[in-house]
């Protein structure tokens, strides 16, 4: 099982739908290699320290609101060669970014509710371009509306 980080996208276009289609849910391609339970922790966990390690080394600041509705919200990976974006709830999303934050401010002030619904959209900080780091780094194009 070969994982990699490939950027974020966003996952609603203006009208509601779900704006890359050809990128599918990262449990779908975790289903489909048939991983016994420990990959399966291992890979969820795996996941999680990665998103962790891109949000401290970027300082990006967004809600579990954001992430899920918000431009540049959701992380995308490449799983064996299959792209496959990871959604956490808002509260989830919440708690990474609280664990973020209390470690690049290294305080232990926050909890899951600071990020939860804030910061809003015009005080978030995020990517700014869709599947960047996939495509400056493999070269390969996604197509975009």
């Amino acid at each position: 099982m070969e994982l990699k980080f490939a950027g974020w996208i966003t996952y609603h276009d203006s009208d509601g739908k779900k704006k890359h289609p050809e990128i599918h849910d990262l449990l779908e391609i975790a289903g489909k290699l048939n991983l016994d339970s420990e990959a399966k922790k291992h890979l969820w966990y795996m996941t999680e320290k990665i998103i962790k390690e891109e949000i401290i080394k970027h300082k990006y600041k967004f809600s579990g609101e954001y992430h899920q509705y918000g431009e540049c919200g959701i992380p995308v990976f490449e799983l064996d060669g299959e792209l496959g974006y990871d959604m956490w709830s808002f509260r989830s999303w919440g708690g990474i970014m609280a664990d973020c934050w209390n470690e690049i401010e290294q305080k232990s002030e926050y909890d899951y509710i600071d990020f939860y619904m804030w910061p809003d959209k015009k005080e978030s900080v995020s990517a700014h371009t869709e599947l960047e780091y996939y495509n400056s780094n493999n070269g390969k194009e996604i197509e975009k509306d």
